[in-house]
């Protein structure tokens, strides 16, 4: 659903889950920290890497940020949840491929 994507064209309502998830998980991260001193506890926020991957994809020698490289349907997402990669299959009446991109190296 279109009205559901935010402007780089990802499900709105899951990055705001990730975010929260990354708040608290920082928020345990440190309070364990805390609790334990003599620790050393590492906390990650994959989210904001990847949001900074796709939202400045060429900056980073990419093409495609948001598409799969393996998959059906073509632009915006060449995806189809009714067929995974490699598979071949009936859909809507016609056989159809999910097939590798040429070159994975163009794709976040």
């Amino acid at each position: 659903d279109p009205s559901k994507l935010d402007e780089l064209g990802c499900v709105s309502g899951h990055n705001q889950a990730a975010k929260l998830f990354n708040l608290q998980l920082h928020a345990l991260a440190k309070k364990l920290q805390d609790q334990h001193s003599d620790s050393n506890i590492t906390y990650v926020d994959i989210y904001t890497i990847k949001s900074n991957l796709i939202a400045n994809y060429s900056r980073y020698g990419f093409e495609q940020p948001i598409m799969a490289c393996c998959g059906y349907g073509g632009p915006p997402l060449n995806y189809d949840r009714r067929i995974v990669c490699g598979q071949t299959k009936v859909l809507d009446g016609t056989s159809a491929t999910a097939q590798a991109c040429n070159d994975s190296t163009e794709y976040v």
